[in-house]
């Protein structure tokens, strides 16, 4: 890694609220056409918790899920938000991927530093060990992650996991599979910043 990289771990906090979700992208996409249809994330968080648009059973749950939500597609251009509502099953689930990666700086250098690294390296399985090890070398930069407790530690990690069986970057028995972006997600992406292209193994 670079100076750059290095600059930018010692001044970026990293936020790690991930952990009320994984990808949902049922309720993202309902949260994303909220959003298209009132243009303004306030009334989108409004009307989506007093119409329970999620149609979740407890108030707290939905509106723990919803800020989650909403805060990851505040991150994204207008044209990312339309083909998250707008396309085929594979580009929806590249576009949350992409919005992941873009809201939480430590999944995206987990995606580039040891996915995108062993999967170059034709390492294809990505284990526990794997994310233990990148978690614990980032501990001297971040001491944010210093002070979660064990059972957060956990939490991120199994979640992290789901979001990368969800976008089929790695099957059921943990390998990484090369991931065919579309172009309307590859288009996308490079208007934003083309280094977000190697957050997918290919």
């Amino acid at each position: 890694m670079g100076n750059s990289a290095n600059q930018t771990q010692q001044n970026v906090k990293y936020g790690m609220s991930y952990t009320a979700c994984s990808l949902v992208p049922s309720e993202t996409i309902k949260v994303a056409q909220v959003y298209l249809d009132e243009g303004d994330w306030k009334k989108t968080s409004q009307y989506a918790f007093n119409n329970n648009v999620l149609q979740y059973r407890t108030e707290n749950a939905l509106k723990r899920t919803l800020s989650e939500i909403i805060s990851r597609l505040k991150v994204l251009p207008e044209d990312a938000l339309n083909l998250l509502v707008s396309g085929a099953p594979n580009e929806q689930l590249q576009i949350l991927w992409f919005t992941a990666c873009v809201r939480y700086q430590f999944i995206y250098d987990f995606a580039i530093e040891v996915i995108r690294e062993k999967y170059n390296l034709m390492q294809n399985e990505l284990t526990q060990l794997d994310y233990d090890a990148f978690f614990n070398s980032k501990l001297n930069w971040h001491e944010e992650l210093d002070k979660l407790t064990e059972n957060t530690r956990y939490k991120l990690r199994q979640i992290l996991f789901k979001m990368l069986r969800e976008v089929e970057i790695i099957d059921t028995n943990n390998c990484i599979m090369t991931t065919f972006v579309s172009p309307r997600v590859q288009e996308i992406i490079k208007n934003y910043d083309i280094n977000y292209l190697n957050i997918f193994p290919n």
